[in-house]
């Protein structure tokens, strides 16, 4: 399915980007005006775009009626992408002070998303098994959703040197999974439903 954002129709946009001639504009649309999007990520049908702002239409637009600002909408969840780096359990308590939590992947599509959304950044993901077992942070059974460890993960490396295992899940590189030491520092991408 292409996605690409609404645009006014009565507004001059950016003669450098180009608007798609087979969609219906809304002539109703404004937002915030200092949103900005990204071009390197595919617009969702439902993002409300600020005609104060050009965009292309093949970007996010990071604002959305329902998710509220800088949220992105894909399905039924919201996601917003934190690149300030933290610890694994700092970026968990961010995600639940917003309501939200650390990304729970519970399906080939979501884990497609978030290959664009995490723009090839390491990031922190809502999976750990500081219990023992790999558990997601929202209690999804973890043996029902698809995996996406990279070749040789987990191994649980010891030889950081920071005594303890590696218990907590990372996206690397916006690609496969990698188990990590917890106190590490990445970025981040939290999840909400629409109905949080």
């Amino acid at each position: 399915m292409t996605l690409i954002a609404f645009c006014d129709p009565n507004v001059s946009y950016d003669p450098n980007v180009s608007c798609d001639p087979n969609v219906s504009y809304d002539p109703n649309v404004s937002c915030d005006p200092n949103v900005s999007c990204d071009p390197n990520v595919p617009c969702d049908p439902n993002v409300f775009c600020d005609p104060n702002v050009s965009y292309d239409p093949n970007a996010f637009c990071s604002t959305y009626a329902l998710c509220g600002k800088n949220w992105v909408l894909h399905d039924s969840s919201c996601y917003f992408l934190f690149r300030k780096v933290q610890t694994w359990d700092t970026a968990k308590k961010n995600c639940e002070d917003r309501k939200s939590h650390l990304v729970v992947i519970n399906s080939d599509d979501e884990m497609n998303f978030l290959r664009q959304f995490s723009l090839s950044l390491s990031l922190w993901i809502g999976l750990t098994d500081k219990d023992g077992s790999w558990q997601w942070v929202d209690k999804t059974p973890y043996e029902k959703t698809p995996k996406f460890w990279n070749i040789g993960q987990p191994d649980d490396w010891y030889g950081h040197g920071r005594g303890g295992g590696e218990d907590c899940g990372q996206l690397v590189d916006g690609d496969g999974w990698n188990d990590n030491y917890c106190s590490h520092r990445f970025a981040y991408i939290c999840e909400k439903t629409l109905s949080s």
